[in-house]
């Protein structure tokens, strides 16, 4: 009898799931079949964001579309030419759905494409649908040619604005407001942040004064303890009655998770932070398995992390079907012994913390970063990308 697997979301976590959950039945042939639902017909490595809307030949390199290392039996459209670029045979029972999950119970899927909607039972289900910002760090684009068109109107915002104001000082504000100094030297960039040092990550106090001095020697404009009250159409009022110039405002202080699509069967997992906790074996439901931004994890959440968690699901999917026993991940999730931290600072400075150790600029991350570590994450995707 063959078995039913829905891998929710197809960024770092669904891929490397799919990808995972495909080199093993290449192996084994059983009588499984793979749904992938998502709506974008590619991958975009979310972690090139800060330099990809200032970069449009660098944009163009950090979304690679599906068709250049995927295939599928099926493949459920409402755009003709994705179906017809898609399809192909795998030698397993791959299907592709390019929409969203509108609702889904531990058995049942309905999802949209386009303006039709479809459902579809399933036996296991992994669910990654990591998290959204605010545009234009989360691109809303579902293809390669829509995309780059997002990433036009984004620069000609930078291009026509002489002030540009980040506000939220985390690991995106602090890379973009990096990125957009660097690129536009004779621009005024400001990036707000709510309290007395950045980022609010827990990393070490020196991590963070260096942090502060390369955006200072950069000359991106920092503004500490200020919060916004309101936004008009050349200022920001913060809470205090101070103005500020600006002719264009980010927000970079805020995300959630994406669980609108959950049924209230799954409202007893879900935490006070909109996270859904797991047992050891990433399972919610027996059936139920739920990777990356999405699952209660106490350190920095990473793409790294993603992929790990991913494969860990792959496997205990798998290993569920074949009556075999579920496995654990090496590194226990209630006891990280560390958190870990790299981001681009100003002057394109790499900053990386591991185990409170602070490193500046380390070479293998240097080389890393001249793809915002596409080129690492890669591999784990079934994705093969050329050496910067």
């Amino acid at each position: 009898m063959k078995s039913n697997i829905l891998i929710v979301g197809g960024s770092y976590a669904g891929l490397a799931a799919l990808h995972s959950i495909k080199q093993t039945l290449l192996k084994t042939k059983s009588p499984i079949s793979v749904t992938l639902i998502e709506p974008k017909s590619g991958f975009l490595n979310i972690l090139g964001i800060p330099r990809c809307i200032i970069d449009r030949k660098f944009a163009a390199e950090q979304y690679i579309p599906f068709k250049e290392f995927l295939k599928f039996d099926t493949v459920i459209s409402d755009d003709e030419t994705t179906k017809k670029e898609l399809t192909g045979s795998t030698g397993l029972d791959l299907r592709y759905i390019q929409g969203k999950v509108i609702s889904l119970t531990p058995t049942n899927a309905a999802y949209k494409v386009g303006n039709t909607e479809g459902g579809m039972d399933f036996d296991y289900v992994i669910l990654a649908t990591g998290r959204d910002r605010n545009w234009p760090i989360s691109p809303e684009a579902v293809s390669f040619e829509s995309y780059l068109k997002e990433i036009d109107a984004v620069l000609d915002k930078f291009k026509e604005s002489d002030t540009i104001s980040l506000i939220g000082g985390g690991a995106v504000g602090i890379e973009i407001s990096s990125e957009l100094k660097t690129t536009f030297p004779d621009k005024t960039i400001n990036l707000i942040h709510p309290h007395g040092s950045l980022p609010p990550e827990p990393v070490s106090d020196k991590f963070k004064s260096e942090v502060l001095q390369s955006l200072k020697n950069a000359k991106v404009n920092v503004l500490l303890n200020t919060r916004v009250q309101d936004e008009q159409k050349g200022k920001i009022t913060t809470t205090v009655g101070d103005e500020i110039e600006s002719d264009l405002n980010i927000w970079t202080n805020s995300h959630s998770n994406n669980l609108a699509y959950l049924s209230d069967d799954f409202e007893k997992f879900i935490t006070s932070k909109n996270d859904i906790k797991t047992n050891g074996y990433l399972q919610t439901f027996p059936n139920v398995f739920v990777v990356g931004d999405l699952m209660e994890l106490l350190t920095i959440k990473s793409a790294g992390w993603a992929i790990h968690t991913s494969i860990q699901a792959a496997t205990n999917v798998l290993n569920s079907i074949n009556g075999e026993p579920l496995i654990e991940s090496k590194v226990p999730f209630d006891n990280i012994p560390a958190h870990k931290l790299t981001l681009v600072g100003g002057d394109d400075t790499i900053i990386h913390e591991l185990n409170n150790i602070l490193e500046i600029n380390p070479p293998k991350l240097v080389e890393e970063y001249k793809t915002y570590r596409l080129s690492t994450t890669a591999p784990f995707l079934g994705i093969t990308v050329n050496s910067p």
